[in-house]
């Protein structure tokens, strides 16, 4: 006999399916060591977690639907909406552990710093190669190339100035300080 699953079941498992595939998502494209965005990788923990919450919640409606029924279709039903439950949980659970409450373990202050680093570095990179002095300055166009191309942004807002060979590039917030 076959098992037609009702709508409950179904939406616990194509939500608990959508929100591990984003998860697969964001552990394969975004490098531990230095993620492009951190607000959209915030957010796409967040929604992960939604979507992981709500599939393990249809789940459970779904298991205490269907308790007093007890045929054998029924059971079979039960035991998969607990597997989706049980995945469902355990991915929350490893996603909030994983990302300590901070988007994968990066606060904004240290992002900002391994910015200001990069920019750092290219700097004095750019001052070896031209043979140039300290106090001489560096184009900020000579310096996005090296940086990947992309002038680099604090996530909190803040205001980068650099291009001086010699100087600590600065941030316009005072706790964002490369030391």
């Amino acid at each position: 006999m076959v098992k037609r699953f009702g709508f409950i079941e179904l939406s616990a498992f194509t939500l608990s399916g959508l929100g591990l595939l984003l998860w697969v998502y964001l552990v394969i494209t975004v490098p531990s060591d230095r993620p492009t965005n951190l607000v959209l990788v915030e957010r796409g923990v967040i929604i992960a977690i939604i979507f992981l919450a709500a599939g393990l919640g249809l789940s459970v409606i779904a298991i205490l639907r269907s308790k007093f029924r007890t045929t054998t279709a029924m059971a079979s039903s039960n035991r998969i909406c607990l597997v989706v439950a049980a995945v469902s949980a355990g991915a929350i659970l490893c996603l909030i552990g994983l990302s300590g409450g901070k988007g994968l373990g990066i606060s904004s202050t240290n992002y900002c710093i391994n910015n200001l680093r990069s920019i750092d570095r290219a700097t004095e990179q750019i001052a070896l190669e031209r043979h140039l002095k300290s106090g001489e300055t560096v184009l900020h166009s000579d310096i996005i190339p090296r940086l990947g191309g992309k002038e680099p942004k604090c996530p909190d807002g803040g205001i980068y100035s650099y291009g001086v060979v010699g100087e600590i590039p600065k941030c316009s917030i005072t706790a964002h300080k490369l030391d």
